[in-house]
């Protein structure tokens, strides 16, 4: 049986993005066992991604989880995404696992860029075990070390490379085949990294033909919310 969910980190400033999330995981084809929204009320003014990962994360161990995919809710994930992910997650044996190519859209500023990671996978295409993961995610043990909560992902992967004298966390990269996941830019909402505001070395794509291959539907979402925050 394939057991696995999925964690959605919400501070509830931007409910489109969250519906769609939602529609996109349910025509995923392979469905998760449980998705954790994690949508409490925010308590303080900064990005606290961190915060709601740990609480989402603590829950799923909770009730018996053990295997995790972290899903982002303003991103575009094709139908195949979890299935594939989830293929390759058991293929590996391996802690966590990612996709090592990170394509990024900008909505409003028409623009892309495609990052070539050989040690690490951004966030929001990333699962892993939460035994495995879940200790070195509390904050007592990230304060002393300077740790940014916008850099989890980065921080993570580099935890997986230490040369410790045992691996703590074992982890592993794969090409996405085609119809790759994108990270979708746009500044709405409490966003957490500079890229949604001030993209570097973005291309421009004014005819949208890096978004041309994903479904219309979602398409026509994207385009329907530069319209609204035009």
């Amino acid at each position: 049986m394939k057991k696995f969910c999925i964690i959605t980190p919400d501070r509830k400033d931007r409910k489109e993005f969250l519906e769609h999330c939602k529609y996109q995981m349910s025509q995923q084809t392979l469905q998760p066992n449980k998705h954790y929204i994690v949508d409490y009320p925010a308590t303080v003014e900064e990005n606290d991604l961190l915060n709601r990962l740990v609480y989402g994360l603590k829950q799923a161990k909770q009730d018996g989880f053990n295997i995790c995919f972290v899903i982002e809710n303003d991103d575009y994930y094709p139908n195949d995404y979890l299935e594939k992910m989830y293929d390759a997650f058991i293929k590996s044996r391996k802690d966590m696992i990612g996709i090592g190519e990170t394509y990024l859209y900008h909505l409003f500023k028409e623009s892309y860029n495609v990052y070539i990671h050989p040690l690490r996978a951004p966030l929001f295409c990333t699962g892993f075990k939460i035994d495995k993961v879940l200790p070195y995610l509390i904050p007592p043990i990230l304060k002393p070390l300077g740790i940014s909560i916008i850099l989890i992902d980065m921080y993570l992967y580099n935890i997986s490379h230490m040369q410790l004298s045992r691996k703590i966390i074992i982890s592993g990269l794969f090409k996405f085949p085609e119809n790759s996941p994108i990270g979708i830019k746009h500044g709405i909402g409490k966003c957490s990294t500079r890229a949604h505001t001030k993209p570097v070395n973005y291309r421009p794509d004014k005819q949208g033909k890096q978004l041309q291959y994903i479904r219309k539907e979602r398409l026509d979402f994207y385009n329907q919310l530069k319209i609204e925050y035009a």
